[in-house]
């Protein structure tokens, strides 16, 4: 009986860690490199790191919740716990830095639009995922107001550039599994990419050196269609590590740029 049971314990008493590692490694890239150039690590990044750690596993059970359109003991339990704890250390950060409830808003956006592209079965979409990037990469802008409680407009720039850094992944995933089926798409996302870069530069609102970072994705699209077939007989991985090394050098490149 007790080995019948265990499951079910488990279910209860073990939390659930996402299995989504791509976007993992782009939340705390984004929050590392935000508190990099923040210029220190005081006590409110250590709870901004909190709030963001717990609002990031609190999807997992909403759209488990979601999907299923039922209560479910066990995702119930670990979304209240993981919601209460962001939900009590974002609270009291908005009271230390009012200027945190525009990334609150935007965040909230995100975060309802996910649950209702979960709904409609609609999550692997590419407009879906180019969402959830954009709200794992406010992990940036989040760790420089918590850390310092100001939002200079320079972040929009770099919360910018580093959505559309991480957001090529979602195109070259694709190119892995759908071949030359998803070329267009790709190749139409980069010079999308190139064209908001340069509107970013003109608009002061992005230094023209760390514009060149784009090169990183560009440089590994052009990489991966010139051997495409070799490419799509990798593993997931193998992509996945790729991709991961692709981001630290990405943040270790602008905050050197930002810092130095």
């Amino acid at each position: 009986m007790a080995t019948e049971r265990s499951p079910v314990l488990r279910r209860w008493l073990v939390p659930p860690i996402s299995r989504e590692h791509g976007a993992t490694i782009t939340l705390l890239v984004c929050f590392l490199l935000g508190a990099w150039i923040a210029g220190g690590w005081n006590g409110g990044t250590w709870l901004a790191l909190l709030a963001v750690l717990a609002g990031f596993e609190a999807q997992a059970p909403a759209g488990r919740l979601v999907r299923q359109r039922r209560i479910n003991g066990p995702s119930a339990l670990w979304l209240a716990i993981y919601s209460g704890v962001a939900l009590l250390s974002a609270g009291w950060l908005w009271q230390q830095t009012e200027a945190l409830g525009r990334i609150y808003a935007v965040v909230l956006g995100a975060l309802a639009i996910n649950l209702l592209s979960v709904l409609l079965k609609k999550k692997k979409s590419i407009p879906n995922e180019l969402v959830i990037f954009l709200a794992l990469t406010l992990a940036l802008p989040f760790a420089y107001t918590a850390t310092t409680g100001l939002i200079p407009q320079e972040l929009l720039g770099l919360w910018l550039l580093a959505a559309l850094v991480f957001s090529s992944s979602i195109f070259t995933v694709r190119l892995r599994l759908e071949g030359e089926g998803a070329m267009a798409a790709a190749a139409g996302y980069h010079i999308v990419a190139l064209a908001l870069a340069f509107l970013l530069v003109r608009l002061n609102l992005l230094e023209p050196a760390l514009a060149w970072t784009l090169l990183l994705p560009v440089a590994k699209l052009v990489l991966i269609l010139a051997n495409l077939d070799r490419y799509r007989l990798l593993k997931l991985t193998r992509i996945g590590l790729w991709e991961t090394a692709l981001a630290i050098v990405f943040g270790l490149w602008v905050g050197a740029l930002v810092t130095g």
